[in-house]
């Protein structure tokens, strides 16, 4: 398949253009090598996912967090290595943010939702997370154990300050910590989220909501490998899943 094909088609897809984001959300970094015969995939635009993806004969990287954000960086030091080896090596660089993040289908909170079996009702975080419920109501550290095991989450801090019994959740990848009073407000028994910070844990107490912190980087697992399934699918192109976590 042609790089330019693909990259026109998750543009699309993903609703790239109807995001403001900081991150230079489409093709970062084109090699000039148009044929994509294999698609590698990942959260993080590190040199070692990028030479990972070389040794996996990847023509293609799909990740969350590309390289430019706002701002362009100069082309210096790690930034200049990292972009040197794509270009040496002929490998494409495709970044996708928070439309990942947000997706109803392949986004990373959309596919925590499947994964648990609960109805999607409406929008929550500026439209980038969801709010959700469960037929019926599930225990506390039974969720969380079942969040732990989706998203293979190698750290994770549960502030269990709400109800033992959560009926209705708050899903929002990453960062979610700034989206507490909105929880609170919106009445969820469960804000289900990546990282937070050290005011989170006294909000969270006093406003007696439930927050569980399964890892910024395991919640955005999902959404880069369904994006990678839904390549395959359509268009026969096999993907490699790098998988590099960073304990947050």
């Amino acid at each position: 398949m042609k790089l330019y094909k693909l990259v026109g088609y998750l543009n699309e897809y993903l609703n790239v253009r109807d995001f403001e984001d900081i991150s230079q959300n489409g093709l970062q970094v084109d090699s000039g090598n148009a044929e994509i015969k294999k698609v590698a995939i990942a959260v993080d635009a590190t040199l070692d996912t990028f030479k990972r993806a070389k040794r996996a004969n990847a023509q293609v990287i799909i990740v969350h967090h590309g390289l430019f954000w706002g701002k362009s960086l100069l082309i210096t030091g790690a930034h200049r290595d990292k972009i040197s080896f794509l270009l040496k090596n002929d490998i494409s660089l495709y970044a996708v943010h928070l439309p990942l993040d947000a997706h109803i289908e392949l986004g990373n909170n959309a596919q925590l939702a499947k994964l648990l079996d609960i109805e999607i009702t409406a929008p929550f975080g500026r439209g980038i997370g969801y709010q959700a419920k469960f037929a019926k109501a599930i225990d506390r550290d039974t969720l969380t154990k079942k969040v732990l095991k989706i998203v293979n989450a190698s750290n994770h801090r549960l502030l269990p300050f709400g109800n033992k019994k959560i009926r209705k959740v708050a899903l929002m990848s990453g960062v979610g910590s700034s989206f507490i009073y909105e929880a609170v407000v919106k009445k969820v028994d469960m804000l289900i989220t990546g990282e937070g910070n050290h005011v989170s844990h006294n909000i969270a107490k006093e406003e007696k909501i439930n927050v569980l912190y399964a890892g910024h980087y395991a919640t955005e697992t999902l959404g880069v490998k369904a994006v990678a399934q839904h390549i395959e699918d359509k268009f026969s192109i096999p993907y490699h899943f790098i998988d590099i976590p960073t304990g947050f």
